[in-house]
Formats: structure tokens, sequence, C-alpha cells
């Protein structure tokens, strides 16, 4: 299944302790593979959703079937109601094949002869002792106490009983899988622009134009502004890609300090194989010491722990 486009089967919007989320439903079969789930990030009336979790729940369903099983004892008597006494009147049977239930005696198929005639009778033909029932199953037949089965009558002769238990069997077996997926949002503050400074007329003096408090506050203002979205939304992550034994720097990807997830998908244009290598500074590894990064990559997901060491902190991711 992997490489077809699936679609979700329901998409509902939470938020708690205000945290925001999305979370999408997928049903696939039984043995569908998870991997064709998308996982890239997205964003939404204002808000950056980034992939945070995947859930599973197997819908399972109750599946049944008829069955006949047989059986043959040895009894002193061909009495059938003597017979009928000795005999279980339910079987409790395991299939082979997984199925299970309680099967009733079909006293319409009880049969008695003597011994001695079936066991001249041919192999593979009549019924065999010890039909194949699971083990564990419940006796197939049971004399009365004080009464050997296997002792002739007063003519001397033993008898061989066969019968037949039948059924419905049933077992559980898995319908379908339903998959959640969640993405974690992070509200976007888009930069504002820079407010124009107010055209003023600009003083002469000695025929050399003369700057203004204004002009000057309004300069300094944009610059700081500037700077500020600058060192906000740069890169603080370094990517390398491993090209012919070497790793190659791709760029820099930025992670969140709230939500720590690198995504990696905007590289994928230049990367040549699935092995990274992320470097991160050492004001970030110190804040992200001991938490728990989410790296995305083409519909796929990683996790790892930083462990901060005092200095810029690498670690590498295969996909």
């Amino acid at each position: 299944m992997q490489g077809m486009e699936v679609y979700p089967s329901n998409i509902a919007e939470t938020e708690n302790n205000n945290i925001r989320q999305i979370v999408k439903t997928y049903e696939l079969s039984a043995s569908g593979s998870p991997d064709s789930i998308p996982r890239e990030a997205f964003d939404n009336a204002g808000w950056r959703y980034e992939f945070t979790d995947i859930t599973k729940n197997v819908i399972t369903d109750n599946a049944t079937k008829e069955c006949s099983v047989p059986l043959s004892v040895k009894s002193r008597t061909k009495d059938i109601d003597e017979i009928i006494s000795q005999l279980s009147p339910t079987l409790q049977y395991s299939a082979p094949d997984g199925y299970s239930g309680l099967l009733s005696l079909d006293i319409s198929s009880i049969a008695v002869e003597s011994a001695d005639e079936a066991e001249a009778e041919p192999d593979g033909e009549g019924v065999v002792d010890n039909p194949a029932v699971e083990p564990g199953a419940e006796p197939i037949a049971a004399a009365p106490a004080g009464i050997d089965p296997g002792l002739p009558d007063e003519n001397g002769s033993t008898y061989q009983t066969a019968a037949v238990y039948t059924g419905t069997l049933s077992k559980q077996i898995a319908d379908k899988a339903v998959y959640s997926v969640y993405f974690t949002g992070i509200r976007i503050t888009p930069a504002p622009a820079p407010a124009a400074p107010e055209k003023q007329e600009m003083p002469v003096s000695d025929n050399r134009p003369v700057v203004t408090k204004t002009v000057v506050i309004s300069t300094c203002f944009s610059f700081v502004c500037c700077l500020f979205f600058f060192l906000l939304f740069r890169g603080n992550v370094k990517v390398y890609n491993l090209q012919e034994g070497a790793y190659v720097l791709l760029g820099e990807a930025r992670i969140g300090f709230t939500y720590p997830v690198i995504n990696l998908t905007p590289f994928a244009g230049k990367a040549v194989t699935g092995s990274f290598v992320l470097i991160l500074n050492q004001h970030v590894s110190k804040r992200m010491h001991d938490k728990t990064v989410t790296v995305n990559y083409g519909g796929k997901s990683l996790q790892h722990i930083v462990q901060y060491n005092d200095r810029g902190y690498n670690f590498e991711v295969g996909f």
C-alpha cells in the first residue's frame, strides 16, 4: 500500500489547555501500512500545524462457521440409551484454524457395531478413534463411574460406538485499522510592515539638507524591527546530507522551543540520500536538553532526545 494516496475519513479540531490540535482519522485494511498516511506540516487559518503523534485502533468482527466432529469409543453394551448416558452431551472444541465453540451431541448419528467388525473395516473407512480435537478440549466421551467400557458383555462381546458432535464455531478477526494522526498548531505571527515615515519638507541651510529627529528615529525603529524578526525566524539547526561518502551542508532549519519539531521535507530537492546530520548550536542544545525532538521528512517521522554537553550538539537520523 506504500505510495498509494489515502484520504482522511474525518477531520476534527480540538483545543485543551491552550494547545490547539487537528486530528485526522484514516481507515485502512487490517493489513494496510500506515506509511502511506501523510504527516507533512500545513497551514490553516493563521496556524502552522506540525505532526506530533499517530495512534492505531484495530476493529474486529466475529466470524462463524458450522462444524461436525466424529468420534469413536468402545462400549460393553449396544443399548442406545445406556450409551447415550455414557457420552458427554456437549464438547468444547478448538479447531486448528482458530475457530472454537461448544458442540452438541447429535443423538441421531449414534451407531453401534461389534468391535470385531469395526476392526475388520478397511483403512480410511468408518469412524476413527481419537478424532482431531485440539489439545485441552474436554473429553469426548465419559463412562459412568464403576463401568469399564472396554469389558465384554455377558456374551463375551465388545462394541464400537460412533457419534458426531455438531454446532457453530466462531473467532474474532481483524476487520480494519483506524489511525488517528495528531497535528499540533503554532500561531503564525506575520511580521508587521515598518511604518513609512511621514514625508516632510527638508529644511535647507546653506544649500545642504538637514536630517530631522523624526527621520532618524523612524530609521532606527525600522532597523531594530528587521533585526528582531531576522533573529526570531532565522534557522538554528544546520542540516547536512550524506552525498558520495561525505556530509554536505544543505542549509538551516528552525526548531521551536514550545513544540520541538525539525522539518527536513523542504530539503528533499537537495538531498541525495536519507541520511542526515543535524547540528544544534550551544544556545539551542542547552534549552532543548533532555527534551524529545521530532524530525519529519517525506511523510516519515523520527524522535530523538537531546543531551546537552556544554558545546554544540549534533545527531544523525536516517530515513
